[in-house]
């Protein structure tokens, strides 16, 4: 039942957004995500140029399966998490370095 609803509210998402991109003279969603093979909905763009949906990508890296695109093997960027861990790890060596002078 909760895999219908998060279809469904998908569904809901892209056909705003293919409303929107219309109005505004754009593709109107075009692009499919090959993860969820769904128009994608809040896209986002992987420094290879394959774009996929926002929440299937963040879905792929919490699994921990294959940390790469799904369609050119390349390696995915480090995610928000990641970049958390990494900025609290200089911040706590900076405050280290102060605190002893």
């Amino acid at each position: 039942m909760a895999a219908e609803e998060k279809r469904a509210t998908r569904r809901a998402a892209w056909k705003a957004a293919a409303a929107a991109a219309r109005r505004e003279g754009g593709r109107g969603g075009e692009e499919i995500c090959v993860i969820c093979i769904e128009p994608v909905v809040a896209p986002v763009e992987l420094p290879c140029g394959h774009e996929y949906c926002g929440a299937c990508l963040a879905e792929l890296r919490s699994k921990d399966i294959s940390q790469t695109c799904p369609q050119c093997r390349e390696e995915l960027p480090v995610g928000v998490e990641a970049l958390y861990d990494l900025a609290m790890r200089a911040y706590m060596r900076v405050e280290g370095m102060v605190k002893r002078g």
